[in-house]
């Protein structure tokens, strides 16, 4: 019989604040790649108001990286779909996005170098 448990580890990995541009867009661009789902905070600036305000997705999925440092983006929400084209990166505020990390169990409990290892 095999057995595999799952389980879902919730521990913060990497917390920085990205101003290079091009962190931006590693991190955009394995997103993408990974076909990742993540929640997103994004500040938009209303002309008439002069002000700004935050909008917030809780899932949401990148569908293309532009090369004007725009990004085309999916979000999912209550089952609407809603199609956000050409959000600047300068636009985005927070994205978090959360892994899975998968585990076989043997019959011994104690733990080997791949245990160890986060793959």
């Amino acid at each position: 019989m095999k057995f595999i448990r799952k389980e879902f580890i919730t521990t913060t990995i990497f917390d920085k604040e990205l101003t290079e541009r091009d962190e931006i867009l590693i991190v955009l661009k394995n997103l993408l790649n990974e076909r990742i789902d993540f929640s997103l905070t994004m500040r938009k600036c209303m002309a008439f108001q002069q002000d700004y305000f935050d909008m917030s997705f809780e899932r949401v999925r990148v569908k293309k990286i532009n090369e004007d440092d725009t990004v085309d983006l999916l979000a999912f929400k209550k089952g609407a779909k809603t199609s956000m084209k050409n959000v600047s990166i300068n636009h985005l505020v927070s994205i978090e996005a959360i892994t899975k990390k998968h585990r076989i169990l043997d019959i011994v409990s104690d733990l080997d170098r791949f245990d160890l290892l986060d793959l």
